[in-house]
């Protein structure tokens, strides 16, 4: 299963563009979930989503007793978790924990390393060269996330630098998805800015103009 987040708002925006492809389920603000046995990079066709992540489910605790770092340790060891990871990683995967409470929680992320390294060598909690992002309770309730980290999205890699004001580019897609495609539209945005509207509404399909005008 995997999570992916939007813009505030913008679920079933989201839900409907992976219609296209998948089954999707909005499970919470900002928040549409499907099941996904392909690529990383198919995922990516997703342009209104902020981020992609793997959901890991954590076992109800046989003890009462049992540490949370434990709990978070054994979801991750398992083996479809590892071989997921995999498949979408070059070399060993490697994480940085981000507690979704409570701050940094130095102490936990530490036992939680250790609690991991003692079951598997096949994952490796490292911050300083990750290519993910653990998102976990740390009471070890409900479900862990694991998102890839990108130093520059690909989606968007038409952006060369930042402009002031500029819309974010998932919400530039959704506009651009919200306001359709006719095949003979002439398309004019009065406001153009850095023009990733206009991006956004070529790559979804012919227009017979596209204009765009500013001060």
């Amino acid at each position: 299963r995997v999570a992916l987040s939007c813009r505030s708002g913008l679920e079933q925006v989201l839900a409907d563009e992976l219609r296209e492809r998948w089954q999707p389920a909005i499970i919470a603000a900002q928040r549409v979930d499907i099941e996904h046995s392909g690529s990383l990079r198919e995922l990516l066709a997703a342009r209104t989503a902020l981020d992609v992540a793997l959901v890991v489910p954590l076992e109800p605790s046989p003890a009462r007793s049992a540490a949370p770092e434990h709990r978070i340790a054994d979801a991750l060891a398992r083996h479809d978790c590892i071989a997921a990871l995999a498949a979408w990683t070059e070399g060993t995967p490697r994480f940085r924990v981000s507690w979704t409470s409570g701050g940094h929680r130095r102490a936990l992320s530490w036992a939680l390393a250790a609690a991991l390294r003692a079951r598997t060598s096949a994952l490796v909690n490292d911050s300083r060269a990750a290519r993910w992002t653990l998102r976990a309770p740390p009471d070890a309730r409900g479900e862990l996330l694991l998102a890839p980290r990108f130093d520059e999205d690909p989606r968007f890699a038409y952006r060369r630098a930042e402009v002031p004001a500029a819309s974010h580019p998932t919400i530039a897609a959704a506009l651009a998805r919200l306001g359709g495609v006719q095949r003979d539209e002439v398309v004019w945005d009065p406001f153009v800015g850095s023009g990733l509207e206009l991006v956004e509404r070529a790559r979804l399909g012919p227009a017979r103009e596209i204009w765009g005008s500013d001060l």
